[in-house]
Parts: structure tokens; C-alpha cells; sequence
């Protein structure tokens, strides 16, 4: 109600802005054919915020594939934001292809080693491809980004307890 006012009496200090909100709010309370009506004029700002916005509607609404298809498009206008990546390799676990988001993650680890988000995909990742040495190691190595050691020993020692490796493999 908040928007819709503010956008109807042209009070509003960013209109984008404003109906960003809007759409965000209406993909909250699952109006989601409204929201994709909203977006519309939004779309005409070229933007990796907006793209992700757009790609989030799908995403609520449950169809993962059409999600997917959103963030791969929205990656080809825009190939570096973190929203648009993690959108993405997110659709590829929901959509059960671990194998294809572990190439982005482990492309994507090359040039940003620090960042624990990437760890813990990766471990979901490791996960559905039933590999529990690597999903502990991975899950580890997201704790460690984080400063958390207690938790990254007991990752790593997970691990090797898996009988899927050795100690060399960590």
C-alpha cells in the first residue's frame, strides 16, 4: 500500500527506487503476475539490481527452470555481480545439475578465494553429487573464510572420517 500511494501521488524521491520496492513487495505476498506487470517499467532502467529482481519472480513463484533461463540471460548483460552469480548457481542446485555449478563456483574461486558463500555452494554442490569428503572440506573452508576454526576442524575431521579419502585430499 505504501508504494502503490506513493508512486499514485507522485511522492517519491527516486521513482525507480520506489517501484522496486513495489515489485519486491508483491513478490513477498506472492502476487507474482502483478509483480511481473510492475516490473515492466522498471526493465527500462538497465540494471543487474533489476535483472536480479526480475529473475526473483520466478524464483518465488516455484519455476526453477524459467529462474534459471532469467540468470543465465541477466549473466550475459551482466557477468559479475554476486546477486546475479549466486542466483544462478543456486537455480543449478534446485534444478539438480551440481556438476554445472560447480564449474561456476570453482571458476568464480579463482579470482575470489575469500569469500565464504562460495565455500558453502560448494559443499551443497559436493553434496548432491554425493561426496562427503569434499562437501565436509568444502563446508570447512567456508567456516575458515569466516574466522570460525572450531567449526572448520570439526568439518575437516567430518572429512576424514567420510572413508572417502585420505588426509592428502583435504
Amino acid at each position: 500500500a505504501f508504494f502503490e500511494a506513493s508512486l499514485g501521488d507522485r511522492k517519491f524521491l527516486s521513482e525507480t527506487a520506489t517501484r522496486y520496492g513495489l515489485v519486491a513487495s508483491l513478490i513477498r505476498a506472492r502476487d507474482y503476475e502483478r509483480a511481473k506487470r510492475e516490473l515492466v517499467p522498471l526493465r527500462k532502467t538497465a540494471s543487474p539490481i533489476i535483472e536480479n529482481l526480475a529473475c526473483r519472480i520466478p524464483d518465488a513463484a516455484g519455476d526453477a527452470a524459467q529462474a534459471l533461463a532469467c540468470y543465465q540471460a541477466a549473466r550475459r548483460l551482466y557477468p559479475n555481480p554476486r546477486a546475479l552469480f549466486y542466483g544462478h548457481v543456486e537455480q543449478l542446485l534446485r534444478l539438480r545439475q551440481p556438476a554445472e555449478a560447480l564449474k561456476l563456483i570453482d571458476t568464480r574461486l579463482q579470482t575470489q578465494s575469500d569469500e565464504p558463500r562460495l565455500y558453502q555452494l560448494q559443499a551443497k554442490a559436493y553434496a548432491a553429487q554425493g561426496s562427503s569428503l569434499l562437501q565436509h572440506r568444502a563446508q570447512g573452508e567456508a567456516y575458515v573464510r569466516a574466522g570460525q576454526l572450531g567449526p572448520a576442524l570439526e568439518q575437516f575431521q567430518i572429512a576424514l572420517k567420510s572413508g572417502q579419502g585420505d588426509f592428502y585430499q583435504l
